[in-house]
């Protein structure tokens, strides 16, 4: 018997590229996700962007259907990797992947609907922003220690900051008229 550590039950499928990986490294410098939450929230030996691919593809998706969710998607991890390996095209498989075995939380699904109504709606979307950003500085104009219902495990362990005041928009904005008047 050969021990593989999973690595068999990635051949020929979307995810054996992360089998190239050297473990150099790259990918964990420069992920926005790695570097505020650390490697221990990952729950396996192999933290970070390849980590959330390899374990769920290794071990199965049941315990580890979250690791992929835990991405920003902004191909950084790409675009650092010495051998080129294309993470966030198998973070999405593994979503998708999560997603028609009944894995990802109904919540997510909902919230991703509403997240899709709104950002197709330009107007609804500033709306929406701008109560938020109200709201969120209203209940806690420093953030949040404790976070409701499904989104509670998130503060479990750190602070929810507040919205900002201004959108970036609106502070570009003010900051071009700024420019312009000097």
């Amino acid at each position: 018997m050969l021990v593989d550590n999973g690595r068999s039950n990635m051949l020929r499928t979307e995810l054996e590229e992360i089998l190239y990986c050297i473990r150099c490294g790259a990918c964990l410098n420069v992920c926005p996700v790695y570097q505020e939450i650390g490697g221990h929230a990952y729950g396996s030996v192999y933290p970070g962007p390849v980590g959330a691919v390899y374990t769920p593809g290794a071990f199965g998706m049941g315990p580890w259907a979250d690791l992929p969710q835990a991405s920003s998607l902004c191909g950084a991890c790409k675009d650092a990797c010495p051998v080129r390996i294309d993470i966030p095209r198998m973070l999405l498989a593994l979503r998708a992947r999560a997603e028609e075995g009944g894995h990802t939380p109904r919540w997510v699904g909902d919230g991703l609907h509403v997240f899709r109504l709104l950002a197709t709606r330009p107007r609804l979307f500033r709306w929406a922003s701008a109560v938020a950003r109200r709201v969120s500085r209203w209940f806690g104009p420093n953030g949040f220690d404790r976070l409701p219902g499904p989104l509670a495990g998130w503060t479990r362990h750190r602070h929810f900051p507040a919205m900002a005041a201004e959108t970036f928009t609106a502070r570009r904005r003010r900051q071009a008229e700024t420019r312009g008047q000097s």
